[in-house]
C-alpha cells in the first residue's frame, strides 16, 4: 500500500542565506523583535557583490524572496518587518491568511494581496504558533499549498483576510487527520478530481483517499465532488475490495486504523 509523502523542507541553502542575512544586519547578538520594536530584515545587496544570474536576476532580489519566519519560532506576537527587493521570484507558500513558518514570506505577501512581484515592498509579518492543518488558495496569482500539523505560523497584521474555502484534493487519505485531537471531520472534495486508491468496502483503511472512497460509497460524484462527514475508527484485521459507483476498492489485510463516513 502507498504511504503518504511529506513535502520537502525549504532547502538547506537558502535557509543558510537568510541566517548569513540576519547576521549581517544584527551584529553577534540574535536578532531582537518584541510587540513594541520592530526588526528589519533586508537583503539589498548579495553577499558577493553584484553577482547576477543566468536571467539576469541580481542575486539579492533571488535571496530576499526566499526569507522564511523559522527564526522566529516560538516568539509567538512579535513582530517583524521584512524588505522583498522588486522583480521577486515565487517560491513556495503553504497556508492562507495563516502561513507555514517555513513558506517564503514575500511570495505569501502576494498572496495576500500586500504587494507585486514586480514592485516589492516592505510588510510586517506576526510571528504565531503552529496549526493543525494549512489550507492552500489561489489568490492575486500566487497558488498555495495545504499542509497538516506545523510547528510554527506566521501572519500579516495589516492585511484583509482572505476568503478560502476548505476544499480538500482527491490524494488526501484519512491519515492526514490522525494526529488530532478529534475523530469526526467535514471536508469538501474539490470537483473534477483525479480518483486515488481505495481499500475496503464501507470501512476503509485510513490511508485510502478520501473523496475516492466518498464515490465508492454513492455520497459524491467525481465531476462535481461535494461535502462529506467520516469518523476515525479502529483497524480491522482485514478489509474487501468491491467495485460501485465507478469505483473499484480493493482487498487487504490487517491495518492499523480505519474510516467510515457518517454521510446519510
Amino acid at each position: 500500500m502507498t504511504s503518504l509523502l511529506r513535502r520537502s523542507l525549504v532547502p538547506a541553502v537558502a535557509l543558510l542565506a537568510v541566517v548569513a542575512v540576519l547576521s549581517a544586519c544584527g551584529g553577534d547578538d540574535e536578532p531582537v523583535v518584541s510587540t513594541t520594536t520592530t526588526t528589519t530584515v533586508s537583503t539589498t545587496t548579495a553577499a558577493d557583490g553584484d553577482k547576477v544570474d543566468e536571467g539576469g536576476q541580481d542575486e539579492a532580489d533571488v535571496e530576499s524572496w526566499r526569507q522564511t519566519a523559522g527564526p522566529y519560532r516560538g516568539k509567538n506576537g512579535d513582530t517583524v518587518e521584512i524588505e522583498c527587493d522588486p522583480g521577486g521570484a515565487e517560491a513556495n507558500v503553504w497556508g492562507t491568511n495563516v502561513y507555514t513558518d517555513d513558506s517564503s514570506i514575500c511570495t505569501a505577501a502576494v498572496h495576500q494581496g500586500l504587494i507585486t512581484f514586480d514592485d516589492g515592498g516592505t510588510v510586517t509579518i506576526e510571528i504565531a504558533e503552529g496549526e493543525a492543518e494549512y489550507i492552500g488558495s489561489d489568490a492575486n496569482g500566487v497558488t498555495t499549498s495545504s499542509y497538516g500539523a506545523w510547528s510554527g505560523s506566521f501572519v500579516f497584521p495589516d492585511a484583509d483576510p482572505l476568503d478560502v474555502a476548505a476544499t480538500i484534493d482527491w490524494g488526501r487519505s484519512a491519515r492526514f487527520y490522525a494526529d488530532r485531537d478529534d475523530t469526526e471531520f467535514t471536508v469538501d472534495c474539490e470537483p473534477g478530481g483525479t480518483p486515488g486508491n481505495v481499500w475496503g468496502t464501507g470501512t476503509f483503511t485510513d490511508d485510502s483517499s478520501i473523496c475516492t472512497a466518498a464515490v465508492h460509497d454513492g455520497l459524491i460524484t467525481n465531476a462535481d465532488g461535494g461535502e462529506v462527514r467520516f469518523r476515525l475508527v479502529p483497524g480491522q484485521d482485514s478489509y474487501s475490495g468491491s467495485e460501485a459507483n465507478g469505483v473499484l476498492s480493493k482487498d487487504y489485510g490487517e491495518w492499523g486504523a480505519s474510516f467510515v463516513f457518517e454521510n446519510g
